[in-house]
């Protein structure tokens, strides 16, 4: 009896999920709803010579979805993939294509797909001299010599009338960096007010630049080393400090030469610990907004010698 009513009981909750199943699940209203404006992804490139690019009322389209009220409720624009292919383009006529749209599982496009403008236009290709660009003025006082260029033209590539918005191919190059070893920097065309032609592509992605002379230099002034002050000196030691070299050179603005001292001054230096004579780096206090040429360390030695001891008092 028991096994009886155990059996209806199953029968009654399985009846019990197929009629909620129906009317929640199959009986459950459909919802339309648009979504405007759904960015379109352009797949793939046409033959080799051609530029596609979408009409500008193409970069965007409506897509109206349908499925069940709580699906479509919930579904966010940035769900919706809308793509299109051009590679299959070879001519540079206007092409009307269709475009595939992706959608969330539970949810379908309502109608067909819309159709999007694509524009082709054959490339064309023009060679330009690369232009040295200072991104900053050269230091006050400093002549630059010359650049040289590897390779000294580029060429670019583009739209007939995008190429026609290129004044000129530059390479931006920072005067106040001395090119000891050539720099890979990448040409950059630009349009008569000196912005960046965007919508172009230079064939040669780097040009190989260094520097061949350097005409000129900053104004300099020769200046002394005064040695660093010894810190921690064992009692029992004396120790004399040489500096090499006990001279440079400095170069910058020459309206912060009124201001400098007679002679540079090194940074405090500890000997605790020093047994016997070695040589050690010490650092130079550099005014701000000048350089030493020669850096900013110079050598130090240090002669060791030990103090004799203090004589015993006679008795």
């Amino acid at each position: 009896m028991s096994s009886e009513r155990a059996t209806l009981i199953l029968a009654i909750g399985i009846a019990l999920f197929l009629w909620v199943y129906v009317r929640v699940v199959q009986e459950s209203p459909e919802l339309t709803r648009t979504f405007r404006e759904v960015p379109v992804i352009m797949d793939g490139s046409p033959a080799a010579g051609l530029e596609a690019r979408l009409h500008e009322k193409s970069r965007t389209v409506d897509i109206t979805v349908r499925g069940q009220k709580e699906r479509v409720d919930g579904l966010s624009a940035g769900e919706i993939k809308v793509r299109t292919d051009v590679s299959g383009i070879s001519d540079t006529n206007t092409h009307y294509a269709p475009v595939k749209v992706s959608l969330p599982d539970g949810v379908k496009l309502a109608g067909n797909p819309p159709t999007v403008t694509v524009i082709v236009t054959a490339l064309v290709r023009q060679t330009f001299p690369v232009q040295v660009s200072f991104i900053t003025a050269p230091p006050t006082g400093t002549t630059i010599g010359e650049y040289v260029l590897e390779p000294e033209t580029v060429t670019v590539d583009g739209t007939k009338a995008a190429l026609e918005g290129v004044h000129a191919v530059i390479l931006p190059v920072d005067p106040s960096e001395p090119m000891s070893h050539a720099q890979e920097i990448p040409p950059r065309p630009v349009g008569d007010d000196g912005e960046r032609v965007s919508d172009v592509r230079v064939l040669t992605p780097t040009v190989r630049v260094r520097m061949s002379s350097f005409t000129g230099l900053p104004p300099t002034r020769p200046m002394a080393v005064h040695p660093p002050v010894l810190l921690d000196v064992p009692p029992h030691l004396m120790i004399t400090p040489h500096l090499r070299p006990d001279a440079v050179t400095v170069h910058g603005d020459p309206a912060l030469f009124n201001g400098l001292p007679a002679y540079l001054e090194c940074t405090p230096l500890s000997v605790a610990g020093i047994r016997q004579s070695r040589t050690v780096t010490a650092h130079l206090k550099v005014p701000h907004g000048l350089t030493v040429v020669e850096g900013a360390t110079v050598h130090l030695d240090l002669d060791v010698h030990a103090l004799p001891a203090p004589a015993l008092p006679a008795h």
